[in-house]
C-alpha cells in the first residue's frame, strides 16, 4: 500500500510539473525565449532605460503569465490596435514594487478550427520603447 502511494504521489507530481510547462523545444536553442517564463520583471537596464525582462516568452494558449515592475515608475503593457488604440493586459497601470494580476494568452484557431501558434507584440503604453513579444503556443 505504502509503495502504491509513493507511485502515485511521484507520477502526480512529475504529470504536474510537465504539465505546467510549455516545450523548450519550440524555441531557438540559446535565445532568450529558450528560458520558458511565468514571470516577466520590468526592470531599469544598464543604460538606464526601462525593459521588460525577458523582451521575449513562450506560453501555451491560457497560460498564466504576470508582470513585476522593479523600477519607480508605472507601467502599462499591452498592444497597439491597427487604428493606433491601445488595449491593455492589465485593469490599470502597473505601479512601482507591485506585481500584476494573470494575463492569460487566448486560444487562435485556423480555418480547420485547430490551435495555432501567434505572436504577440506588446508595447507599454506609458513608455512606447519598451516592448516585447509572447510566443503563444497551442494548449496540449
Amino acid at each position: 500500500m505504502k509503495s502504491w502511494l509513493s507511485f502515485v504521489l511521484l507520477t502526480t507530481t512529475v504529470l504536474s510539473h510537465a504539465v505546467g510547462q510549455p516545450s523548450a523545444a519550440v524555441s531557438k536553442p540559446g535565445s532568450e525565449s529558450e528560458q520558458i517564463a511565468r514571470r516577466i520583471v520590468i526592470a531599469k537596464s544598464p543604460n538606464s532605460d526601462a525593459a521588460f525582462t525577458p523582451s521575449s516568452v513562450t506560453a501555451w494558449a491560457g497560460d498564466q503569465l504576470t508582470w513585476t515592475n522593479l523600477t519607480t515608475d508605472n507601467h502599462y503593457p499591452g498592444v497597439l490596435n491597427k487604428d493606433g488604440t491601445f488595449v491593455g493586459f492589465l485593469e490599470a497601470p502597473l505601479k512601482p514594487g507591485m506585481v500584476s494580476h494573470v494575463f492569460s494568452p487566448g486560444i487562435e484557431l485556423d480555418k480547420d478550427n485547430k490551435q495555432v501558434a501567434y505572436t504577440i507584440h506588446y508595447v507599454c503604453a506609458l513608455h512606447r520603447s519598451e516592448h516585447g513579444t509572447i510566443q503563444v503556443i497551442p494548449a496540449p
